[in-house]
C-alpha cells in the first residue's frame, strides 16, 4: 500500500478521525504495509503519530509536522536516526526493533525525553556518543542490544537527567562486577535501573559499596538501620504527645460544654418561671415627659390582692397572664405616713367601697399582659390630668430571653 493523501483520507474516515486534514491531533498508520511516509504535509495539527509494524527503511517527510510530540516508529526497517531537525516539540520517539547501529540527529531536540532503542544493533561505546548531545533525556531504553563494552557507563554517566535506565538483556551485565551497585553508583541521577526502582537506602549501600567494600556496606546498613530506629522513635513519641494534646483539649472543651449548658438551663429556668424580684429591670426604660402645667407624677405603685376594691388579677395557668396595677398619688404626704403605735382603726365595707370609688377617679397605671404563641404585647396607660399616655410593650419570645421594649407611644387628649 503506497502512503499518499487518498489513502491517509481514507484511513481517517475509517477510524472516525477528521476529514479535514489539519484538524487532526492524532493519526493511526500503523499495520498497513507503508514502505515510505509521504502525503503528511497537510497535516500540520497532528501531535500523536504511529507508523509502525510497517516497512518503512528511513525517517523522512516529517518537516511540516512541527507540533509533533509523540512518534512511533518501532517495528520497522529503520537503519539511521535522521531528518527529525524541524520537530522541535518532540516530546518521546520509539525506535524499537529497528536496524539502527548508531545513536544521531538528536541535537535540535531540545524537548526530548523518552528515547527508545531497544532491540537494535547498538555495540560500542561510539554508538552512544550521539546520547551527550542531547541532555534532556531522562528515559533510556537500550535493552536488547549487542552493548558488551562495560565503558558505556561513562558515557551514561555524563547524561545529567537520565533517571530511568533499562540495560536488560545486554552482554555488559555479565561484565561489570556487582552490576546493580556499580551503575546505580556511576549513574547519581537513577530512579529506576531495569526492572526494578532505586530507593535512597539502596543508593546509600552501593555507594558505601563502591568506596569501601563488604566492610563499608555493613557499617553503612548499620547506620541506616540505627537512624531508622530513631526515626520511628520520634514518630512514636510525637504521636504520644499529639495524643495527650488532643486528650487535654477534650476535657477543656467537656467542662465548657458542661459550664454552658448550665448556664444555658438556669437562663431557660429564669425565663420559664418568670421575671425574678431581685433581678435589675434595666432592659425596661420608660421616659415620661408631662405637661409643664401639671404638677402631680405617679409617686407609688401597689399591686393588691384579689380581696381587695382596686385588684390585681394573676392567673398563670394557660400561660395567661393579667396585671392590674393602681398607683395612687396623693397630694398632702401626711397621708403616706404610717404610724406602727398607733395604727388607723379598722374601717367597715362601706367605707372600703368609698375609698375604692375615690381612688378610682385618681391617676392610675393599668397594665394588661396577654401573651401570644410567640410574643407578648404589654399596653401601660398612664392617666394624668389632662393626657392619656398609651405604652404598648412588646415582650420578644422566650427564646430571646425575655427583652422587653416600647413598639407604640399614643397620646391622647383626655375629653
Amino acid at each position: 500500500m503506497e502512503m499518499n493523501p487518498q489513502t491517509l483520507r481514507k484511513l481517517c474516515k475509517e477510524k472516525g478521525l477528521y476529514l479535514t486534514p489539519s484538524l487532526n491531533d492524532k493519526l493511526y498508520l500503523h499495520y498497513k504495509g507503508f514502505r515510505k511516509i509521504a502525503g503528511l504535509d497537510e497535516y500540520v495539527g497532528l501531535k500523536v503519530l504511529w507508523l509502525e509494524a510497517n516497512a518503512l527503511d528511513e525517517i523522512s517527510n516529517l518537516d511540516k509536522l512541527v507540533e509533533l510530540r509523540c512518534l512511533y516508529l518501532q517495528q520497522n526497517l529503520i537503519e539511521r536516526i535522521e531528518n527529525l531537525d524541524t520537530l522541535v516539540e518532540l516530546d518521546t520517539i520509539n525506535l524499537s526493533d529497528n536496524q539502527i547501529e548508531k545513536v544521531e540527529g538528536l541535537e535540535n531536540l531540545a524537548k526530548l525525553r523518552t528515547l527508545q532503542l531497544a532491540n537494535n544493533r547498538l555495540h560500542s561505546i561510539d554508538c552512544f556518543q550521539g546520547l551527550l548531545k542531547c541532555p534532556s533525556i531522562s528515559v533510556l531504553d537500550i535493552s536488547h542490544n549487542r552493548i558488551d563494552d562495560p565503558q558505556v557507563i561513562e558515557i551514561l554517566a555524563q547524561m545529567p537527567n537520565l533517571a530511568v535506565l533499562n540495560l536488560t538483556g545486554n552482554g555488559l551485565i555479565t561484565k561489570i562486577p556487582n552490576y546493580r551497585k556499580t551503575v546505580i553508583h556511576r549513574i547519581s541521577t537513577l530512579t529506576y535501573l531495569d526492572d526494578h526502582p532505586v530507593f535512597p537506602r539502596e543508593r546509600a549501600l552501593a555507594t558505601a559499596f563502591c568506596i569501601g567494600g563488604r566492610d563499608a556496606e555493613f557499617e553503612e546498613r548499620g547506620r541506616l538501620d540505627q537512624l531508622e530506629r530513631e526515626k520511628d522513635k520520634r514518630n512514636f513519641e510525637a504521636l504520644e504527645r499529639l495524643i495527650r494534646g488532643e486528650d487535654g483539649e477534650n476535657g477543656q472543651n467537656n467542662v465548657n460544654e458542661e459550664e454552658i449548658n448550665d448556664v444555658d438551663y438556669e437562663t431557660e429556668s429564669e425565663g420559664e418561671n418568670g421575671m425574678n424580684d431581685t433581678q435589675p429591670r434595666n432592659d425596661l426604660n420608660l421616659e415620661h415627659n408631662t405637661n409643664a402645667n401639671s404638677d402631680t407624677t405617679p409617686t407609688e405603685s401597689t399591686v393588691a390582692n384579689e380581696n381587695t376594691g382596686s385588684t390585681g388579677n394573676c392567673d398563670n395557668s394557660n400561660n395567661d397572664t393579667h396585671i392590674h396595677t393602681s398607683t395612687i398619688t396623693n397630694d398632702n404626704n401626711s397621708e403616706n405616713n404610717f404610724d406602727e403605735n398607733n395604727p388607723p382603726p379598722l374601717e367597715d365595707d362601706e367605707t372600703q367601697q368609698t375609698h375604692t370609688e375615690q381612688n378610682d377617679t385618681k391617676n392610675h397605671t393599668l397594665i394588661n399582659v396577654a401573651p401570644q404563641p410567640e410574643e407578648s404585647t404589654v399596653q401601660t396607660s398612664f392617666d394624668t390630668l389632662d393626657k392619656l399616655f398609651t405604652l404598648t410593650l412588646k415582650e420578644q419570645p422566650q427564646e430571646t430571653k425575655s427583652d422587653v421594649f416600647i413598639t407604640e407611644l399614643d397620646i391622647e387628649k383626655m375629653d
